[in-house]
């Protein structure tokens, strides 16, 4: 009788230590994807804001990507440019 109950107990340790073996494994798995979405995210942004640039002597849209330009980079607040796009 006494054997069953240790190996009960065994078994639920060992259930214990699996499942928290797999809350750690989703954690860090967690952590490095949020860090590689913030990267990719900065890197994509600043590759928009580069290719934007490049547009800045277009005829027709030069002006409006030269402002959106000049808001990335934080020359304007986003309120002047609604008022001066409208």
């Amino acid at each position: 009788m006494a054997d069953d109950e240790l190996k009960k107990a065994i078994e639920r340790l060992a259930a214990q230590e699996k499942k928290l073996a797999s809350l750690r494994w989703n954690f860090w798995r967690g952590a490095a994807y949020g860090f590689g979405f913030i990267v990719g995210s900065a890197l994509l942004v600043a590759l928009f804001v580069w290719a934007l640039s490049l547009f800045d002597t277009a005829p027709i849209i030069g002006e409006y990507v030269a402002k959106i330009v000049d808001i990335v980079k934080g020359k304007y607040p986003l309120i002047q440019l609604l008022v001066q796009l409208t």
